[in-house]
């Protein structure tokens, strides 16, 4: 059994460039972006559920920008209270709810302020790459103290 000191991060990019899902739809309609989402939302939930102490950051690469999905500026863990939290009688662990609703919620908001230029069409995966590599490094230096 793991110790309370012991965890698991996992970091997921996903690219949410609408150029190249727009191009994807009409060469493959089957594979969308909301299908791919969800199988990241099923990658996490799973990660998150085998252990109480995995930790979890997913970032959205964008043409103009990374974002965090989860966690977000805009969530914090007071906002999942036991009101919040409780308040779906699916069965399914709480917590995935709270994390799937805010990472949805994120992506409607990144693609809703989208304004896509021709001449801006490749996503910055760098960006988000490196935001990641920030994550790790930050939550790895901040558990071990």
């Amino acid at each position: 059994m793991a110790s309370e000191e012991e965890f698991s991060l996992l970091v997921i990019v996903v690219d949410v460039n609408p150029m190249w899902w727009g191009q994807q739809a009409q060469r493959e309609p089957q594979f969308t972006l909301s299908k791919c989402l969800d199988a990241v939302m099923v990658m996490a939930n799973s990660h998150m559920a085998m252990t109480r102490t995995n930790k979890l950051a997913v970032i959205a690469s964008h043409c103009q920008d990374s974002y965090f999905l989860y966690p977000c500026k805009s969530w914090k863990a007071e906002e999942a209270s036991a009101d919040d939290v409780s308040s779906t009688n699916d069965g399914k662990y709480e917590l995935l709810s709270v994390t799937n609703n805010v990472m949805a919620e994120q992506i409607r908001n990144i693609l809703s302020k989208t304004e896509v230029k021709a001449s801006s069409t490749d996503t910055l995966l760098a960006g988000s790459l490196a935001k990641g590599l920030c994550c790790i490094l930050s939550l790895t230096l901040f558990l071990s103290l």
